[in-house]
C-alpha cells in the first residue's frame, strides 16, 4: 500500500461527538489517518476556509448526518457541513455518506426545527440522489460501515 490515506470526517459536532469517536477509531484501525474539526479545535462554528483547505488535502470524505443542519456562517447560504461536502465533490474526492435512521430515538436538543430542518432535509435528498447512503443507528454500526467502505477503497 502506498501513502497513508487521509480521511476527512464531516459532521455537526456536539450532537455526534461519540459517533465521531467510533468512526475515527475505525479509520485508524483501517490504517488511514482521520482528520476533521478536532484538529482545529472542536466546535460547530469552525472557520470555513480552514475546513475547506483540510477537505482539499484529503483522499476520502466521510459525511455523517443526523438531525442538525449545522452552523451557517454570515453571508453564506449553506452550513459549514454542507459546504465541506460540496467542496469534496468539486475536488472529485470520493464521498461516503451516512444518515441517522429517522426512527432512532434522538435528543430534541440535538434536532433542528423550522428553516434549518427544511435545509437539512433538502441536503439529505441531494445526498440520497448522488450516493449510496447507509442508514445507521448505533455508533459501532456506523464505525463498521465506515471500516467496510474504506476497506474496499484502500485494498
Amino acid at each position: 500500500m502506498g501513502q497513508m490515506k487521509k480521511v476527512f470526517v464531516s459532521s455537526t459536532y456536539s450532537d455526534l461527538v461519540e459517533y465521531r469517536d467510533f468512526v475515527q477509531k475505525a479509520i485508524r484501525q483501517a490504517g488511514a489517518e482521520a482528520i476533521g474539526m478536532e484538529d482545529f479545535g472542536a466546535r460547530d462554528q469552525r472557520p470555513l476556509a480552514e475546513s475547506l483547505t483540510v477537505v482539499e488535502e484529503s483522499d476520502v470524505f466521510v459525511g455523517i448526518y443526523a438531525h442538525r443542519y449545522g452552523f451557517v456562517p454570515d453571508g453564506s447560504e449553506i452550513s459549514i457541513t454542507e459546504a465541506e461536502y460540496r467542496h469534496a465533490i468539486s475536488k472529485s474526492i470520493p464521498v461516503f455518506a451516512y444518515i441517522l435512521d429517522d426512527n432512532y430515538p434522538w435528543l430534541p436538543m440535538h434536532m433542528d426545527r423550522g428553516e434549518l430542518e427544511a435545509r437539512l432535509n433538502r441536503f439529505k435528498v441531494l445526498l440520497r440522489k448522488y450516493h449510496v447512503v447507509k442508514v445507521f443507528k448505533e455508533g459501532w454500526q456506523l464505525a463498521a460501515f465506515v471500516a467496510a467502505d474504506l476497506g474496499r477503497l484502500i485494498n
